[in-house]
């Protein structure tokens, strides 16, 4: 769960939700496949990120709309990390790290460590 602004984040039955963080209204939502962990929020880009069971992580902007996805070589079921130094932070289910740079409308794998 993340929390931007007035917008509450969090996913549930393959879904991500936002949500008015006052009155609690559903802003929108936007099914993804396979989608399996929580979501990290990155409020100086205006993304969501969340992993997938069939190896995905995603960017999401904050309106709902998938900006991109990014193969990874296993499940990402643990929310990412937003690192202090701009760089997103995920690790698979098979161990393995990944430091990835949000390049706007694209993505930069800086380095995976296993």
């Amino acid at each position: 769960m993340g929390i931007r602004g007035l917008q509450l984040y969090f996913t549930a039955g393959g879904r991500i939700y936002a949500l008015d963080a006052q009155t609690g209204q559903e802003k929108w939502y936007q099914p993804l496949l396979n989608l399996v962990s929580a979501p990290a929020v990155d409020g100086r880009r205006n993304r969501i990120y969340a992993g997938t069971s069939d190896k995905r992580l995603l960017a999401v902007g904050t309106g709902g709309r998938l900006i991109w996805d990014l193969d990874l070589d296993g499940a990402v079921d643990r929310p990412p990390l937003v690192g202090p130094d701009g760089y997103l932070y995920a690790v698979t289910d098979k161990g393995s790290l990944y430091k990835i740079l949000d390049a706007g409308n694209s993505w930069r794998r800086s380095s995976r460590c296993s």
